[in-house]
């Protein structure tokens, strides 16, 4: 046990010093919302960004329920891939590959798997102005100038 906490107060103390080699400045979204919600996050004291590779983190446990728990399926391999978007928000690529009994072959199977929807206003308001604000995005352009987006002639995002 006293090995794992070695590498991991070294892999900690690497995220703590190396913030600007990782971008940190660039989560603004995660900022932003820090920012808009009810905590106080001065006095929680200096804020580290951890990367969604580390260990723990909600990526990092999304890829664990979906080869180890399975929640989607059998699957016997996968690449995934992290990238940081404009206003900072996480977005990530993931290639599965399905046990064969476990592969959907039909549009409904696939709908089954996946998913995507906006949180209900009423019941949860932050996730749902988040999401509308930082991650919908289009039409715009010349053929949309009236576009939210659009100041100038020009799409702002």
């Amino acid at each position: 046990m006293d090995v794992y906490a070695t590498i991991e107060q070294n892999r900690l103390r690497y995220l703590r010093l190396n913030q600007k080699k990782l971008c940190a400045d660039l989560y603004q979204g995660l900022q932003d919302a820090i920012v808009a919600s009810d905590n106080n996050a001065t006095t929680i004291g200096q804020r580290i960004i951890l990367p969604s590779s580390f260990t723990g983190s909600p990526c990092h446990m999304l890829i664990n329920d979906i080869h180890k728990k399975h929640i989607l399926g059998c699957t016997i391999a996968g690449i995934y891939v992290i990238e940081c978007q404009k206003h900072g928000l996480l977005h990530a690529h993931i290639f599965i590959f399905f046990a064969e009994d476990c592969k959907p072959h039909t549009v409904e199977d696939v709908d089954h798997m996946i998913s995507a929807k906006l949180s209900n206003p009423e019941t949860n308001k932050l996730a749902h102005e988040t999401v509308a604000i930082c991650m919908m995005h289009g039409p715009c352009g010349a053929r949309f100038p009236n576009a939210p987006c659009m100041e100038d002639g020009k799409c702002k995002k």
